[in-house]
């Protein structure tokens, strides 16, 4: 008899139920031989995070079929792009007046399978953070036939075969989407925010509003994007340039990258250097009159999310002090404290954010009133993400003290170590 579970939109949220896990732990059982998916939207960042267990898939010769929805352009080219080049077989689907919506992925073998129908696209959210539902069917193949066919009916009935609006995808087809704008760039920074003027962001009443209507809830952090991913997206728009491409991968940008180590070089396709990610985690050390080290090493991987090179200066108290590149206007945050038992303690909205690159010791350094910042210990966590596109401020500053209950979920998720500049023990930080 077929196992069935039905599982609670909170439970992702949470982390009692993630698909990225379910997706994992079932590309690694021996007695499943094929995948197939059929999604509304994807984007590339649950494809690096599945990276290794797709590769070791290939390996042992194992089939992979993907659909996929281009509408609304909830697709991006990157995701198609790694689809195309990793996939046994990847089609996209479109038709006028209605929307291809479907989540199903399924995984079978010769006797055994299980399937996942819900709500989940292939997107971050979608595989961890987002409020989905779904079930979980898992059954043997020879008990149940008719149930088996009925899903492998649902995926096939949407190959070109049975549907002329579906087409398999190749290189040529996937440029003329991208080149049609029927595809989201997510290395186009303006996908990734909108900058909008001070008398914008003035006017703007959505923050206060939801604010007002709705109570906090603390997400449990999902995994950090592998560093060796954490390079340049690729677009075909310009010519091939050289990047890293091992474990210690750091993008080809305009300020002085970090070495760590021999590496070979391959040559991709870049745009523009934004990487899949939208947030910083990292731990910080306040210094007492408010300013916190932040890491060059982040600002090297990833300077579109701190708006760098700086274009603006600082203004030194004394004529024959050294003046230094300053991020200018300065961005507007929220800052949110919580303390070890993860109660928010202090909130503060439409900070003014000073942020200053020092070239002499190739420090990135923010500051915030010590007042502020007094309830906030050594080693705490600064979760800082950027604000949505309708936004009226840039980031959002969440500080988690040591022993919070989210402090050990954003701990887990902060994957590179930074040098130590003396400390008994080495900050460390991760992009989610």
């Amino acid at each position: 008899m077929a196992e069935i579970i039905l599982i609670n939109p909170a439970d992702q949220p949470t982390g009692a139920f993630r698909l990225l896990k379910w997706l994992e732990s079932n590309f690694d059982n021996p007695d499943y031989n094929e995948f197939r998916l059929a999604v509304a939207f994807s984007k590339i960042n649950p494809f690096l995070k599945l990276d290794d267990k797709i590769q070791d898939w290939k390996k042992q010769g194992k089939s992979m079929k993907g659909i996929f929805g281009i509408d609304h352009k909830g697709t991006s080219y990157q995701a198609l792009d790694y689809a195309l080049n990793n996939l046994t077989e990847t089609y996209v689907l479109y038709a006028k007046h209605s929307t291809f919506h479907p989540k199903l992925y399924m995984f079978f073998g010769d006797e055994h399978a299980t399937f996942f129908y819900g709500s989940n696209n292939m997107t971050p959210g979608g595989i961890e953070t987002n409020f989905e539902g779904g079930t979980i069917i898992t059954f043997n193949i020879n008990d149940e036939p008719s149930l088996f066919d009925n899903g492998i009916n649902c995926f096939d009935s949407l190959l070109p075969s049975k549907l002329s609006c579906s087409t398999e995808l190749n290189e040529d087809s996937l440029t003329k989407l991208f080149k049609a704008s029927l595809l989201l760039n997510e290395a186009d920074p303006k996908n990734k925010r909108s900058r909008k003027s001070k008398e914008e962001k003035e006017q703007s009443e959505s923050t206060k509003t939801i604010n007002e209507i709705f109570g906090e809830f603390s997400t449990k952090a999902p995994r950090a994007v592998p560093k060796k991913h954490l390079k340049p997206l690729s677009t075909p728009e310009s010519g091939p340039v050289e990047t890293l491409s091992s474990d210690t991968i750091e993008p080809s940008t305009s300020v002085e990258p970090v070495s760590e180590g021999d590496s070979t070089t391959t040559s991709v396709y870049v745009k523009e250097n934004v990487l899949p990610v939208s947030a910083l985690i990292i731990q910080i050390i306040p210094h007492h009159n408010g300013e916190i080290l932040l890491s060059k090493k982040a600002v090297n991987q990833y300077p579109e999310f701190f708006g760098f090179p700086f274009t603006g200066s600082t203004v030194p108290k004394k004529s024959t002090n050294t003046s230094y590149p300053q991020r200018d206007p300065d961005p507007i945050v929220n800052i949110y404290i919580y303390d070890s038992t993860g109660t928010l303690v202090r909130k503060v909205e439409k900070y003014s954010l000073n942020t200053v690159y020092y070239e002499v010791k190739s420090e990135i350094r923010i500051t915030i009133t010590p007042e502020i910042l007094s309830l906030v210990p050594e080693y705490s966590i600064l979760v800082m993400s950027e604000g949505d596109p309708d936004s009226d401020y840039d980031y959002d500053l969440e500080i988690f003290s040591p022993g919070s209950p989210q402090y050990s979920d954003y701990l887990d998720s902060c994957d590179q170590q930074l040098p130590s500049g003396g400390k008994p023990v080495a900050r460390r930080m991760g992009w989610i």
